[in-house]
């Protein structure tokens, strides 16, 4: 039975603690959940139970738990009671109507879905821990009923569920009291009786995520009276357990500010959509949009950002991208924050979420601290909340400090310490969400393997240096030392990639499929084609395909290309930020074609990622791994990778590779010292690159009679050289050109 507290009233509340241990101790070891001071129907200010109690075995209990003692209270009427503590007095609604107006409620929200309607009676009980003396109550208050005195009582409201639930409907009801029906709400009625085309396995799929394990339990209800930072890979949920904390804060705290804010544009309407969907669940009403705040980090002429939201208050003019740009070439956002600092900046909210934590600067988060109050008018701490994607672009293989995010206040002290013991009821400082539901296990094990080079013919060119750092994304250290040179084997457990779909006997096509063209417009013919068979053939919505481009110099040109094919095969797409608006990332009826930046925050069933064969660019072999990484975790589903000339080819072979140890990885663990001197090749490369295309440059502006005036050697030596380029490059044409030329050559020589 996981307990959750939601807030650090629980630490206090000794009344509940005790009738708890009695609850605990009859029930014993049984699945199901218990609530302190949850679910919320309506606000705060509707009846709220102390305890609700939902196991696999027994109907489910609602506990109204108060620790007055016989002489402070007296009826007041049938439906009131007067309390009197201190020099306080106070007429209060019953608290047994009370409880039992929760019960009804919660009876409803079963009977919602018809799999487990008419399943559970609600029992609704008050505990009364305090009083001795049940006869006298009785003599004060008459004959009341379903009240518990003491532990003898609770075996007794044990009321067990015959017959027991199946698994579909412990789900389904243990979603409900979640709030985590909406997730399910969209893909309503029974799974396919039988996967035939792909349409059928995405229904299969959707239709098994229905509820939140313990973590995500956690990060969604709890409210944490400080900073509090959500760790977790890609498809662990950060995105809807942050905007279920949203709509959780909103309708506990209903007149409190929310501001909710991220990196990538699009997903403005996917977070206002989810943070609706879980109100409205809670409530029966929309959010007050003026009080919960979305906002984009930046903001733009359509919509409204932090920064932006910022220097309207203060009356200063917000720099635009091609003066912040200006500022600062590499990371145009981060002079926007530096400007904001400079600013008079006032609270202006009591909770922050932060989502896409791994994308800001650390001025971002000293913003953020100062537009946030605290909870208490006595605290110093402020209730700012971060969701961090670890290994999100494997850029950065190292937690960011949160010393040098927030800084340090005017006696030289960290503004946020996430060190020492958790926050009162058990809420942790820094949580970690270790399964990750949206990857299949493959396509996830697949993507790390790449992202880091683990089968990378010159070795790793990233690594997690420690056993812990492995842990925390979900893998296991199964035989060797994390040392240079040691021969290592790491596991991941099915467990941490619980996708239906990677234990599905039939998924109609192979997860992950990979294919080298002969040419770019061959690749991209092929592609629509696959991509029509998987609308027309195969039952795939438009909107379920994601298209990812990697490579960027000609995003756009391919993107526009590829637009062009599937239109004429009758196939409606979109492209965000190049050719549609930035805001939206998907609409039903169209498939999306992105850049990869486009496509970070986002997912879909199915991945086609092109130009795969940049991955074996010369410049930026880190960057290059990223960007394979962060396109193949978008997917919840399959993966297709395609690509052009010799770079594809040896992509399969890494892959080939990979799959061979899965789900394992077997590899020579590097010397970390190497790995950090990575930068240092990366911009060696980029200054040969520099010299190749001034070099190229001068060549064109060189008279082609000059170079026919050169000795037959340093003519040969320049022949060979753009020949050994050519002939190793990607596009399949110029390559076989360039080496039956070479092997004249080289032939002629012999």
């Amino acid at each position: 039975m996981d307990f959750v507290a939601t807030i650090t009233d629980y630490a206090r509340d000794q009344a509940t603690q005790r009738v708890w241990g009695w609850v605990k101790a009859a029930i014993g070891d049984v699945d199901g959940l218990t609530y302190y001071r949850a679910p919320l129907f309506g606000t705060v200010n509707e009846p709220l139970a102390d305890l609700t109690i939902f196991s696999a075995n027994y109907n489910p209990i609602v506990l109204k738990v108060v620790d007055w003692t016989l002489d402070e209270i007296f009826p007041d009427g049938e439906d009131k009671w007067i309390v009197n503590r201190g020099s306080q007095r106070t007429s209060i609604a019953s608290p047994l109507q009370e409880i039992d107006e929760f019960r009804h409620r919660l009876q409803a929200k079963f009977d919602l879905d018809r799999k487990t309607r008419g399943r559970f009676t609600v029992k609704a009980y008050l505990a009364l821990p305090a009083i001795q003396s049940r006869g006298d109550f009785y003599a004060k208050f008459g004959g009341l009923q379903g009240i518990i005195w003491d532990e003898t009582q609770v075996p007794e409201i044990l009321s067990p569920l015959v017959p027991q639930l199946k698994p579909d409907e412990f789900r389904l009801a243990l979603a409900n009291i979640q709030g985590a029906r909406p997730l399910n709400s969209r893909y309503a009625g029974a799974p396919p009786s039988s996967i035939v085309t792909l349409a059928d396995a995405i229904h299969y799929l959707e239709r098994n995520i229905a509820c939140l394990d313990k973590e995500q339990i956690k990060v969604a209800h709890q409210v944490p009276p400080g900073p509090q930072r959500i760790r977790g890979l890609a498809g662990t949920g950060k995105t809807v357990l942050l905007a279920m904390k949203a709509a959780n804060l909103h309708a506990r705290y209903p007149n409190k500010n929310i501001l909710y804010t991220f990196h990538t544009q699009s997903l403005y309407n996917h977070v206002r959509n989810l943070i609706s969907l879980f109100y409205r669940d809670l409530t029966s009403i929309d959010p007050d949009w003026d009080i919960l705040n979305i906002r984009h980090s930046w903001g733009g002429r359509a919509n409204a950002g932090v920064y932006s939201d910022l220097c309207k208050r203060v009356g200063a003019k917000s720099l635009d991208f091609s003066s912040a740009r200006l500022t600062r070439p590499s990371s145009p956002f981060t002079a926007c924050c530096e400007h904001a600092l400079s600013l008079n900046i006032q609270p202006q909210y009591d909770f922050i979420l932060i989502d896409e934590a791994q994308d800001f600067p650390a001025e971002f988060f000293k913003i953020a601290w100062q537009l946030c109050n605290s909870l208490e008018p006595n605290e110093t701490s402020r209730p700012i909340y971060w969701a961090y994607d670890e290994l999100q672009s494997l850029s950065n293989l190292e937690m960011p400090d949160v010393v040098k995010q927030f800084g340090i206040d005017a006696s030289g002290s960290p503004v946020v310490s996430l060190d020492g013991e958790a926050y009162a009821g058990d809420i942790e400082k820094d949580f970690v969400l270790h399964r990750s539901y949206r990857c299949p296990h493959l396509i996830l094990m697949v993507a790390h393997a790449i992202g880091l080079g683990i089968k990378n013919t010159r070795g790793p060119v990233q690594m997690l240096g420690d056993a812990d750092s492995w842990r925390s994304i979900g893998y296991q250290i199964e035989s060797g030392h994390l040392k240079a040179g040691e021969q290592v084997v790491i596991f991941r457990p099915p467990e941490n990639s619980p996708n239906p779909l990677s234990t599905l006997e039939n998924p109609v096509q192979k997860l992950l499929v990979h294919r080298a063209f002969d040419s770019r417009e061959g690749e991209l013919e092929e592609l629509a084609i696959w991509i029509k068979n998987d609308i027309e053939t195969q039952g795939v919505r438009p909107e379920q395909i994601l298209v990812i481009s990697l490579d960027a110099p000609r995003a756009r040109q391919n993107l526009v290309s590829l637009q062009a094919l599937l239109a004429k095969a009758g196939l409606a797409s979109m492209i965000p930020g190049l050719v549609d608006s930035s805001w939206e990332f998907s609409e039903a009826g169209r498939v999306t074609l992105s850049t990869i930046y486009r496509a970070k925050g986002n997912e879909a069933p199915i991945v086609y990622i092109f130009a795969s064969e940049k991955l074996y660019d010369y410049v930026g072999e880190v960057e290059n791994r990223n960007r394979v990484f962060t396109a193949m975790s978008r997917s919840k589903g399959w993966v297709r990778m395609t690509g052009v000339g010799i770079g594809m080819k040896r992509l399969e072979e890494e892959i080939g590779a990979i799959e061979a140890d899965f789900p394992r990885f077997r590899f020579t663990f590097p010397n970390m010292d190497t790995i950090r001197k990575l930068d240092a090749e990366t911009a060696f490369r980029k200054r040969e690159m520099k010299k190749v295309r001034d070099a190229v440059r001068s060549l064109q502006a060189v008279d082609a009679d000059a170079i026919s005036g050169l000795d037959p050697q340093s003519q040969r030596i320049l022949l060979e050289k753009a020949l050994e380029t050519l002939r190793k490059g990607g596009n399949t044409e110029l390559s076989q050109a360039a080496s039956a030329l070479w092997e004249k050559l080289q032939n002629d020589a012999g």
